[in-house]
């Protein structure tokens, strides 16, 4: 199978996925290349360095192969500890990828140096060397001693000179890119781009409902009405739905992510659903009942109550291992 928009491509994609690190300095044009690759706009693009602060990931999803994509802060000598921190996060970004592009401003001539190089020095994968900003280079002879001063530089899978902004060669460099990958199982499901946060959603108790937050600009942008007392969230071990427990209306509201509505309500009767979690398979969702001196057992692909479970007085927070995030700060269900 070939690579779509890729007219000249001969790699026969079999099941491959991996993760990309896209390392450079400041202003390199590593954003617009990682919105370019995958398609969605994910990073913020800005004239002024320095404006990704921490690793985001973009997922580029192809009929048999998923790239998962790390964009990273610039590398440049620290200044302070904003400027320590975004310079270990990025030196972070070859650790665990599979493949990692160094991308490079073409347009002012980047010379190679160690600042760039040092963090391949570790790395045993394969590397490219991505001169972008080709578009902007004058006059075109300019970039044949270009490459030739980066390929001696470092022991580069390929030099690859792209246009992020016009896309010219992206496909070119994707194509390598995906060549480049162990055959494995995706990672996310085929319909995700980014790992990031596009909402965030707050539990508001005496509104009866969540509140919807712009990850990115950090306004309230809606509200979607779930229960009395809304007060714990769990999501699906697939991700694609969210379980808001109403203690005061003794029920559950399921919430698909994709749609943002309200898909089902399970009602406790007699119930006070409160804290707690999702188990490792996905299959039951264990919530303490506050003020019944109790412990629910809730299926959850019907909605069912398997098990009420009589414990002691107030039960207040359940931990179910392991969580479906990342990170788990406990209580109401703050996951990454």
């Amino acid at each position: 199978m070939l690579l779509p928009g890729s007219a000249n491509s001969r790699i026969e994609i079999t099941g491959r996925a991996g993760f990309v690190s896209l390392i450079g300095r400041p202003n390199a044009g590593k954003s617009t290349l990682l919105n370019r690759l995958v398609g969605e706009k994910l990073s913020i693009v800005s004239p002024r360095p320095q404006t990704t602060r921490n690793r985001i990931t973009g997922i580029k999803n192809l009929p048999l192969a998923q790239v998962v994509f790390v964009d990273t802060p610039g590398l440049y000598p620290a200044d302070g500890k904003l400027g320590d921190f975004m310079l270990k996060t990025a030196h972070r970004a070859v650790e665990d990828v599979d493949v990692v592009c160094l991308v490079v401003d073409a347009s002012t001539g980047d010379e190679p140096d160690p600042i760039v190089l040092d963090p391949l020095r570790a790395f045993t994968g394969p590397v490219f060397c991505v001169l972008n900003k080709a578009d902007r280079v004058r006059p075109k002879s300019r970039m044949l001693p270009l490459i030739e001063r980066w390929r001696r530089s470092y022991s580069f899978s390929e030099i690859v000179p792209v246009s992020a902004l016009e896309g010219t060669n992206c496909d070119r460099l994707l194509e390598l890119i995906v060549g480049k990958l162990p055959e494995h199982p995706p990672f996310f499901p085929p319909d995700a781009t980014s790992d990031q946060p596009e909402t965030f959603y707050v539990a508001e108790m005496m509104r009866g409902g969540l509140a919807e937050i712009d990850a990115r600009t950090r306004r309230v942008t809606g509200f979607i009405p779930t229960g009395a007392g809304d007060h714990g969230l769990y999501p699906s071990r697939d991700a694609r739905r969210l379980y808001v427990s109403n203690r005061s209306g003794g029920s559950v509201s399921v919430l698909d992510f994709r749609t943002r509505r309200v898909v089902a309500t399970w009602t406790i009767p007699g119930g006070s659903p409160d804290m707690g979690g999702v188990s490792a398979d996905g299959k039951v969702l264990w919530l303490s009942g506050r003020y019944h001196s109790e412990v629910y057992a809730i299926d959850t692909g019907t909605g069912k109550l398997l098990a009420r479970i009589k414990v002691g007085r107030e039960p207040h927070g359940l931990c179910v291992y392991p969580q479906p995030g990342r990170y788990s700060l406990g209580h109401t269900g703050i996951l990454r």
